[in-house]
């Protein structure tokens, strides 16, 4: 944001200089402002999307290392299961590691397929 700020205040600066010398006309002292603007904003949306890169890295080499992963385990195939069944839990209680009074008690539930 400073050099932007500088850039345009020089611009301002030696602008102004040349508009007194009748060297130069407003219209263009604007029209480089603008270009200056465009020019600017450019610079720190590439920016902005470098450093979104950067932090992306670590990503995706731990995505890489998942998917070499993934390659390496072989998914075994069910045998003799059935397609067709019900799930049925009956009494269940859950607890938490460090609670000792129970979150779920005596829970009953029925899935059909």
């Amino acid at each position: 944001m400073l050099i932007i700020n500088l850039g345009i205040v020089s611009t301002l600066w030696i602008g102004l200089l040349k508009i007194d010398i009748n060297q130069i006309q407003v219209g263009a002292v604007l029209a480089f402002i603008n270009y200056l603007n465009l020019i600017f904003s450019t610079v720190t949306l590439s920016i902005m999307a470098l450093m979104q890169l950067v932090r992306s890295l670590p990503s995706i080499q731990r995505l890489s290392f998942i998917f070499t992963f993934l390659k390496d385990i072989s998914l075994i195939e069910p045998k003799n299961h059935p397609e067709i069944g019900d799930i049925t839990f009956q009494n269940i209680t859950f607890y938490y590691k460090q609670q000792m009074k129970p979150q779920l008690k005596n829970l009953n539930f029925h899935i059909l397929s």
